[in-house]
């Protein structure tokens, strides 16, 4: 690559694209300040998205790839030098004033840039290859903005409708999955992402091949979609069981079907039947805290016909109770209406895996809360509402913490019933701050307790229980 051409490149697409830099740069600018001063900032973030997508595809077109009749192509550029000008471009005058928009915004709100420095630097590398990247390879393969525009509608009315779609047809498990492993389907998805678009811009500066770059951006989203619809979170939960802290035996547990508890509901009306099960874990040792991350669940007839339960149903169990020992574990979810009536009377074998996560390293404090955000503990800020609620915030994305909050005599409460378990300093948005809400109130007493503890380990239980007739746990029909 010849630097001194790259720059040329560069100062000539300045001096081409000033007016939409500085419509980017004025975006970037309201954003940081409408972060600060609203309570719902998010059509800044849209505007903003769109003006640097235009900024991006406007940048491409200045030198357009497809067709033979452009004046660039009679000038000496090197692809590597015309690339590197592009990418350069990209990083000054989009992901540059965003950096700094997002630093403010940290520093208004009192967290420290130094310490938050990685999440920040990571975040805007998502932003690179999972915003710019793509949208560069998308105008590297049109030949101008309208041709950009028509392309990019199109996929934006396939992505919105498919998930109208699936809501529509009562496909939610298709899209649903343990938010505690979620991380792993989407970097799944932005590696294929991101090797289709750098695959893409390849082609297209180093041999100008768009109808193979055009095959190759087709083939790698249908393979994205594909892989990101159909991958088992079963899958995602062994990935992060080998990501584990510490190592936990679980053998010495049991693991069992409650069938006292055990029910299933028709609702003819609506094709499905209602299934609530319970799960008792026991002989779990004492000062080991353990949560019920996902449950899975199949019924197999002796004719082979067998129904298992999605990614929706069954996937976000409640921890019940606990005794000395013991906890209990209740899933719920939606059985097929065919599959219960021709099954229903016959024996059946119920197999199924309880996945679980060990919870270590407590750490509490005790504080008195206001309506100005105090420093409580784990990089968290916590504050209460006008209401007395309390509320917690945190910089680039909610910690890898379960975080429990008690106040005077009242039951515990948690910020959220389920955490990421991501390893990543950060997750993908243009506001670098995350807030949560604990339903509790401080109207008794603003000293609150906050309870953070971390996952250490994560393993699988799996049981069996044979010769279940669905007819005997059945309730009448609604």
């Amino acid at each position: 690559m010849n630097m001194r051409q790259t720059l040329h490149i560069f100062g000539k697409d300045v001096r081409y694209l000033w007016r939409e830099i500085c419509l980017v740069l004025a975006l970037d600018a309201m954003f940081a300040w409408i972060e600060t001063h609203s309570p719902d900032p998010w059509w800044a973030e849209m505007l903003l998205t769109a003006a640097a997508g235009y900024l991006v595809a406007r940048l491409i077109h200045a030198e357009a790839i497809p067709g033979d009749r452009q004046f660039w192509i009679t000038r000496p550029y090197r692809w590597k030098s015309l690339l590197g000008a592009k990418l350069l471009f990209v990083l000054v005058f989009v992901n540059l004033p965003i950096l700094i928009a997002q630093l403010l915004i940290l520093m208004v709100n009192g967290f420290s840039p130094v310490s938050n420095l990685p999440g920040l630097l990571w975040s805007q590398v998502l932003m690179i290859i999972v915003v710019s990247i793509p949208i560069a390879a998308l105008a590297a393969v049109t030949s101008g903005i309208v041709a950009f525009i028509f392309p990019a509608l199109i996929l934006l009315a396939i992505g919105f409708g498919s998930l109208e779609m699936i809501w529509f047809l009562h496909l939610r498990q298709v899209l649903e999955w343990p938010v505690q492993v979620g991380w792993v389907r989407d970097s799944v998805a932005v590696v294929l992402l991101v090797a289709t678009a750098l695959s893409v811009l390849y082609i297209q500066y180093r041999k100008r091949g768009t109808l193979l770059s055009r095959s190759l951006a087709l083939g790698g989203a249908a393979l994205g979609v594909a892989v990101y619809v159909y991958m088992p979170w079963s899958l995602a939960f062994a990935v992060q069981s080998r990501l584990s802290k510490q190592s936990f035996d679980g053998s010495s547990l049991q693991i069992g079907l409650d069938p006292n508890v055990m029910k299933f509901l028709p609702r003819p009306m609506l094709k499905h039947v209602e299934v609530d099960l319970s799960i008792a874990v026991s002989r779990v040792p004492d000062g080991v805290d353990l949560e019920a991350d996902a449950l899975a669940v199949s019924f197999q007839g002796a004719n082979g016909r067998t129904w298992k339960s999605g990614g929706y149903d069954l996937s976000t169990p409640n921890t019940n109770s606990r005794g000395r020992g013991v906890i209990i574990v209740h899933g719920a979810g939606l059985m097929d209406l065919s599959f219960f009536n021709e099954e229903r009377a016959k024996p059946l074998n119920v197999q199924g895996s309880l996945y679980l996560t060990v919870f270590g390293n407590p750490r509490s404090r005790t504080v008195l809360l206001r309506e100005t955000p105090t420093n409580v503990m784990d990089g968290l800020q916590c504050y209460t509402d006008i209401f007395g609620e309390v509320l917690c915030r945190s910089a680039l994305r909610w910690p890898g913490l379960v975080v429990d909050v008690k106040v005077g005599g009242t039951d515990t409460k948690s910020f959220t019933r389920f955490i990421s378990y991501s390893p990543f300093p950060a997750d993908m948005h243009f506001n670098p701050i995350e807030t949560g809400r604990a339903l509790v109130s401080t109207q008794s007493s603003r000293e609150v307790t906050f309870i953070a503890k971390e996952p250490l380990a994560h393993f699988r239980l799996d049981f069996q229980v044979r010769g279940v007739k669905l007819a005997e746990f059945a309730a009448a029909a609604k």
